[in-house]
């Protein structure tokens, strides 16, 4: 047994209502973040040179800018409501399986729930940030005199490990 049996309780009224509000208090953050993100980028089309530097132009912009900063809080304000949340569904369930062999299952289930909840509300966010506000202005020049826009390159590498750690999350 994971717990022994006084530690197990089952949440009180006001926990469990207090849990409810906050699940959906931080679903409907995640739903605005969401929406403010809504703007997507064809980052996996980017072929040419002249598409990456269109690509650097709207991620840069100032408007993309405000929207990502505002989602992230949003996305961050959601995470201790989360936590909240995963407090009284938890206390539910170690109820429920109390003394059998599914403790161990839930145990396991709680610990995988935050590893996904610190990659979706910790990490995303700052990649995303990461990606908006960086001044990725910077170049190289070959032996030819031609300029590679590196920093473009590097931020279009930040995004599609954005893209690909939502399809991990998801």
């Amino acid at each position: 047994s994971i717990m022994s049996e006084e530690e197990i309780h089952l949440p009180t009224r006001w926990q469990l209502r207090c849990g409810g509000i906050s699940m959906i208090l931080s679903q409907c953050f995640l739903i605005v973040a969401w929406v403010l993100f809504a703007e997507i980028y064809a980052a996996y089309d980017v072929d040419t040179e002249e598409q990456l530097i269109t690509l650097h132009n709207a991620l840069s912009s100032s408007r993309n800018r405000r929207n990502t900063e505002i989602a992230c809080a949003f996305i961050w304000a959601s995470f201790p409501l989360v936590l909240i949340a995963l407090y009284a569904i938890r206390g539910v369930i170690y109820k429920l399986v109390q003394s059998s062999n599914g403790e161990m299952f839930v145990y396991a289930m709680e610990k995988s729930a935050l590893i996904w909840m610190s990659a979706v509300y910790i990490l995303l966010p700052a990649l995303c940030l990461v990606a908006v506000s960086y001044n990725w202005d910077f170049h190289e020049t070959t032996l030819d005199d031609q300029v590679i826009p590196v920093g473009y390159y590097i931020q279009l590498y930040t995004v599609l490990l954005q893209l690909e750690l939502v399809d991990c999350a998801a």
